[in-house]
């Protein structure tokens, strides 16, 4: 056998982070980052019930702002709605169907949104 090989394809992506050298787990700086959502501008608002349960979720898509903003809102909803919620990268998640007043308020904050999944 052959004890020098090389990897021809691997599902595993870096372990350590290249900014910090910590785990990627660990990693505290791509926290920090204001990671900014790529897409064509518009917010998506559709409802989901896929492997929740049958459980109602609303989900807020292509939010092109700072985290900080993203975690504002978020708490807006969850006050306004008396609901849970949570962010997914840049999606918010709010338990409930609560489309119709997630595209209202995001119109009145001068946002472009459509509502999607019929």
């Amino acid at each position: 056998m052959v004890d020098n090989y090389r990897t021809v394809y691997s599902t595993d992506g870096p372990t350590e982070c290249a900014t910090c050298q910590k785990k990627l787990h660990k990693c505290v700086c791509a926290s920090d980052k204001e990671l900014l959502a790529e897409g064509d501008g518009t917010v998506r608002v559709r409802r989901e019930t896929k492997r929740r349960g049958g459980k109602v979720v609303t989900v807020v898509t292509g939010l092109t702002m700072p985290n900080d903003q993203i975690r504002e809102l978020l708490s807006y909803f969850r006050g306004k709605l008396g609901c849970g919620g949570t962010i997914k990268g840049s999606t918010v998640e709010l338990q409930g169907d609560f489309a119709e007043f997630a595209i209202k308020a995001l119109r009145e904050r001068g946002m472009a949104v459509k509502r999607s999944g019929g």
